[in-house]
């Protein structure tokens, strides 16, 4: 049995709850979780300290601040479309298209957060620091919202597959 089957069929036959509905309350704390973390990010776009002034290649030195914009214009996005995909979309039209699309996107927005810790010290810029969130607080935040997105969509994972 796979881990999102085990945990589909907890919910369901072991807490006799409606995976969708679980699913959907699990996405919903994602969205606010990761929104604070998207607000921060939209703030670092506003603030100059945030910027590069020795950016090399003649680049201007708000780059640095247009990434967070990018960023985070992105990271609303992807969280958006979890929730309109799973609050919005009829039952009906869920299925494992949708469902595999919402993982893409759940690793490519939560990639970004993690993906760095991979990579050793030194490895992807000489002698720079890791990539990592800012403070403690920041990366609490986003592991809150990693895991509830996984969990909603492990949850919800029937209702994907259902035989029409």
């Amino acid at each position: 049995m796979s881990v999102a089957n085990f945990v589909a069929d907890f919910v369901q036959n072991t807490l006799h709850l409606d995976p969708l509905n679980v699913g959907r309350g699990l996405v919903g704390v994602t969205f606010i979780v990761a929104g604070r973390s998207t607000l921060k990010t939209f703030q670092h776009s506003r603030d100059i300290t945030f910027e590069a002034p020795k950016y090399r290649g003649g680049k201007h030195r708000q780059h640095t601040r247009y990434h967070a914009f990018r960023g985070a214009t992105l990271a609303l996005a992807a969280s958006t479309v979890q929730v309109f995909a799973m609050w919005m979309s009829p039952e009906r039209d869920l299925n494992p298209t949708v469902y595999y699309s919402q993982w893409i996107l759940a690793l490519g927005h939560y990639g970004g957060w993690y993906i760095p810790y991979l990579f050793p010290k030194g490895f992807w810029v000489q002698g720079a620091k890791e990539l990592r969130a800012p403070v403690w607080a920041a990366e609490y935040g986003h592991i809150v919202a990693l895991a509830t997105n996984v969990l909603a969509l492990l949850v919800a994972r029937p209702k994907y597959f259902l035989k029409n």
